[in-house]
C-alpha cells in the first residue's frame, strides 16, 4: 500500500483539473489490477494484522481523490458523491476484471475502462 500512495502522489505532483483526476484514476486501476492480493486488501477482503496501516493508505488515497474532485463541486455532500462515483467505477473495473467477466467481450477491458473514465471524469468537471 505505501508503493501504490507513493506511485500515484508522484504521479500527480505539478498537475490538477481533469488530467489529474485521470492520472489519478488510471494509475490506481493499473496497480490494482497487478496486485491482486493487495486489491483484496483494498476491497477488505481479508483480516491481518496490518489491517490498520492498509486503511490508512486507502484514507490517504481518498482524502487525495476528494481533494482533486472538490474545485468541481457545490458542497460537501456533492463532492462525496462524485467521489463515491469515481472509487465506484475504478474498483467495480478491476473487481470485474479480476474475476475475468470481461475476458470473452469484443471490447477490450482497457477500452471500456478508459471510456467509461472519461465520461466519469466529464460528468464530475462538467457540474460545476
Amino acid at each position: 500500500m505505501d508503493e501504490l500512495t507513493a506511485n500515484i502522489e508522484k504521479k500527480l505532483v505539478g498537475v490538477a483539473g481533469e488530467q489529474a483526476l485521470t492520472i489519478f484514476g488510471e494509475r490506481l486501476h493499473t496497480l490494482l489490477l497487478a496486485q491482486p492480493e493487495m486489491t483484496r486488501l483494498a476491497f477488505g477482503g481479508i483480516n491481518y494484522r496490518h489491517q490498520e496501516v492498509a486503511n490508512e493508505h486507502l484514507r490517504e488515497l481518498i482524502n487525495l481523490l476528494e481533494q482533486l474532485i472538490a474545485p468541481y463541486t457545490a458542497n460537501h455532500t456533492e463532492m462525496l458523491n462524485e467521489a463515491r462515483l469515481f472509487r465506484a467505477l475504478v474498483f467495480g473495473y478491476v473487481q470485474n476484471e479480476l474475476w475475468g467477466l470481461f475476458q470473452f467481450s469484443p471490447v477490450p477491458a482497457q477500452d471500456s475502462f478508459e471510456a467509461a473514465l472519461k465520461q466519469v471524469i466529464g460528468t464530475i468537471t462538467s457540474d460545476s
